[in-house]
């Protein structure tokens, strides 16, 4: 099953990044890449217009688990994937896409 984050430019950076250490060639450290992910989770997340709540759900579980199987060692990322994926396994039933988004973008930006 193809994801929609999989073709999108800020995916694809932050997944070179993670497996590659470095952004625009450049070596870099857990806390740069940290920023980089978040600004890239927060495209994400504002970009994807899903059908339904779930979609919307189920892309963002999957752009957290693809993240966080490469973000072995970087405990700062590990920490801010596992504050979204709390979120949205204690989510009502029936919030909102826009609620969600809401959510995960504060989250983010915190």
């Amino acid at each position: 099953m193809k994801h929609w984050s999989e073709e999108r430019e800020v995916f694809i950076r932050i997944r070179k990044a993670l497996s590659e250490g470095t952004i625009d060639g450049e070596i870099i450290s857990a806390f740069p890449v940290t920023l980089e992910t978040a600004s890239s989770l927060i495209a994400l997340a504002k970009e994807f217009q899903p059908v339904t709540d779930e979609e919307y759900k189920s892309e963002m579980r999957w752009i957290i688990e693809t993240f966080g199987r490469m973000a072995k060692g970087l405990a700062p990322m590990i920490n801010l994937f596992n504050e979204i994926v709390v979120i949205l396994e204690n989510l009502d039933e029936k919030e909102s896409i826009e609620s969600v988004r809401d959510i995960i973008l504060k989250t983010i930006d915190q």
